[in-house]
């Protein structure tokens, strides 16, 4: 079958980005709070945001921090889900998800 299979590797792109923030997510909490830091630097590589746009996704993640990380207890899936969300209502980050 073709499960797992996706135009330009983005399936297999984010289940980098997945697996990164499972075993990272309060280090990624950590950084996203205050818009950059290696954590976050190695997220956007994993989701293969571009260096031009990476400013971008720090700022936007960070400003929508609360809304991306919901509670002390959200999953790993949870945020990827939100940070999604999030980058699907910025114009630069929405090419990301699509």
């Amino acid at each position: 079958g073709t499960s797992g299979c996706a135009k330009d590797g983005v399936v297999q792109q984010y289940a980098a980005a997945d697996a990164f923030m499972g075993a990272n997510i309060d280090k990624v909490a950590r950084d996203m709070s205050i818009g950059s830091g290696e954590a976050l630097s190695t997220l956007a590589d994993a989701m293969g945001i571009k260096q031009a746009d990476k400013a971008r996704f720090f700022a936007v993640s960070k400003a929508n921090f609360d809304a991306i990380f919901t509670s002390g207890s959200v999953t790993s899936d949870e945020v990827m889900i939100n940070l999604g969300k999030v980058m699907a209502n910025d114009k630069k980050l929405a090419a990301y998800t699509a």
